[in-house]
């Protein structure tokens, strides 16, 4: 028997021989013989289901003679069942796996790695066979090789949940595909929007910053999940008209719990200005600061009002500025009183409370009771830092009425006591000189008069008092001498 012929088109013959008890091919008149049968069933052979196929071995010789033997012990089904296991692995290149999928980036690439197998045998078949892995709609097909597979796929680019699936695609059509329903679908988490920053908490916007340590707060929004780990910041300081940087720095930030997704993330961090020069504060300055890094899907941080030419926080640093004010007495004269064309000195006090020296531009006018104004002076007043100056002007009223002195630096202004300027008037001798002369000025030359006084007096009376004992010392002498003449005689 040298050729074996399938009469059924369900059955493909792949080999079949005769031999001996030894193995070996038989001679014609040999009695002990063995049928080797090999033979594939095709998808085509009804299933059954449990009903076994019992094979049956007809001989006939030349002569016609006929016999059968049945081998009940080598019964066998046949299942067109077959089935994709649920321990398949995910491959993502951009994002990250989840215990039910994946998130990705719009667009990733995917692998979906698995096998095929019979379902009752769980035996891989050695044929080729398709897999259809589906995701949002769209087919892919995978060829399997001895019943491993591997399927590429991309991820969608709109944003969402989306399903991926998968069926063995080989089955005819009374193939029966066993795969779980519920198993055979990973959910695929399309991220198109990386974080945002939504604000900050520490420093507040409005604050002005000292050369320290400042703690930061920044609130960050991603819905799908951020990589905590990954959150850097980068803080520049420039001038507040350019972009060139004086300095900067970068520091990791730590996120502020245990949730990773959300829409009011706070992440916490410091930045540390005491390493900068005072010098650069006396023109304006600024703290700029923008944030790097990534979500679970790999997107990276939204750029939009978050680079260096839009930062995402901005903060004004101290700035090192003149402050001129007026002194609690910031305005005096010399006199009390004055008559038109009578000079007088105003005396006005400026403080310079800023951190730099710098001129006070001041205007000086003198106002009425009717609101009429005239300039007495308009001059500036170099004040150093943190001290006082004085600016010197000579006031010499044209007109009578009650009159003041006003000052203005700025939007500051101070007013002088008002003063009543008389009409000019006759005057004696002793008025014209200290008439309008200021009462302490008056006082203390009177006290230094009548003080010399005394002392010219107390000098007199002393010079007085010696010259009659001298005159006294004389007579006594002349006394003395006479008494010795008369002695004499």
């Amino acid at each position: 028997m040298r050729n074996c012929v399938s009469e059924s088109h369900h059955l493909v013959i792949s080999s079949c021989k005769v031999v001996n008890s030894n193995g070996n091919t038989p001679n014609p008149y040999e009695q002990d013989l063995a049928l080797y049968l090999e033979f594939i069933p095709q998808w085509t052979l009804p299933d059954l289901g449990d009903i076994r196929r019992e094979p049956v071995v007809l001989m006939t010789d030349r002569s016609g003679n006929l016999d059968s033997v049945a081998f009940p012990q080598n019964r066998w089904r046949f299942s067109t069942e077959m089935m994709i296991p649920s321990n398949l692995s995910l491959w993502v290149e951009n994002g990250a796996l989840r215990e039910d999928g994946a998130r990705v980036s719009p667009g990733s690439s995917m692998e979906l790695s698995g096998d095929i197998m019979f379902s009752q045998s769980l035996d891989r078949p050695q044929f080729e066979c398709d897999v259809e892995v589906r995701i949002d709609g769209i087919k892919t097909m995978a060829s399997s090789s001895e019943g491993l597979f591997t399927a590429q796929v991309k991820a969608p680019v709109e944003s969402g949940q989306h399903a991926m699936t998968w069926k063995v695609g080989c089955m005819p059509e009374q193939g029966i595909d066993t795969t779980s329903q519920f198993d055979a679908v990973k959910w695929i988490l399309v991220d198109s929007v990386g974080p945002q920053v939504i604000e900050f908490s520490s420093p507040r916007q409005s604050s002005i910053l000292e050369l320290e340590s400042h703690e930061v707060r920044v609130i960050i929004s991603e819905n799908y999940g951020i990589d905590a780990s990954s959150v850097e910041m980068y803080w520049w300081i420039t001038a507040s008209s350019t972009n060139d940087k004086i300095a900067s720095g970068n520091q990791m930030m730590t996120l502020d719990g245990e949730e990773n997704e959300g829409l009011r993330l706070e992440f916490v961090g410091s930045v540390d200005l005491s390493g900068v020069s005072t010098e650069y504060l006396q023109e304006q300055v600024v703290l700029k600061m923008r944030f790097e890094g990534r979500d679970i899907a790999g997107n990276q941080f939204e750029t939009n009002r978050n680079n260096e030419n839009y930062p995402a926080g901005l903060w004004s640093l101290i700035h090192y500025t003149p402050d001129f004010k007026f002194e609690q007495s910031g305005i005096e004269l010399s006199k009390s009183s004055l008559e038109v064309d009578e000079p007088t000195i105003v005396q006005i006090h400026v403080r310079n409370d800023g951190m730099l020296s710098g001129d006070a531009n001041l205007l000086v006018e003198i106002v009425d009771l009717n609101g009429a104004r005239s300039q007495l002076a308009r001059t500036s007043l170099s004040v150093d830092a943190n001290s006082v100056s004085t600016l010197v002007v000579d006031w010499k009223p044209t007109s009578p009425g009650i009159q003041r002195v006003e000052v203005t630096i700025g939007e500051d202004t101070d007013k002088s006591e008002f003063i009543d300027v008389k009409k000019t008037q006759e005057k004696s001798f002793l008025q014209d000189s200290i008439g309008s002369t200021s009462p302490w000025i008056l006082g203390m030359t009177l006290t230094m008069v009548c003080v010399s006084l005394l002392v010219i007096l107390a000098w007199m009376r002393l010079a007085t008092l010696n010259n009659g004992d001298s005159d006294l010392e004389w007579e006594y002498e002349d006394e003395d001498e006479d008494d010795e003449s008369e002695d004499s005689d």
